[in-house]
């Protein structure tokens, strides 16, 4: 998916919350929302999408690593760290 402009990350979210329509749990739908977020800077949509994908996938290490940049972009520096225990 190629989102260079605000209103194509726009239609991202658009579409991804469409597929979590059909598929809540589809954990890489919330990890591609989460991205869209941050490039847009809605953070807290973002953190909140990441912690989602989280859950939905068991964990995967590299989910650790996307939330506490989210932490580090907010300036949570003791969170972004806690995002990796």
């Amino acid at each position: 998916m190629d989102c260079s402009g605000t209103s194509q990350y726009d239609r991202a979210v658009d579409e991804l919350h469409a597929v979590l329509g059909f598929d809540p749990a589809n954990g890489l739908a919330h990890f591609y929302l989460g991205y869209a977020f941050a490039e847009m800077k809605k953070f807290r949509d973002a953190l909140r999408s990441f912690e989602k994908a989280r859950e939905e996938t068991g964990g995967m290490p590299w989910l650790a690593e996307s939330i506490a940049w989210i932490h580090g972009q907010t300036g949570n520096r003791r969170a972004a760290r806690v995002a990796f225990d």
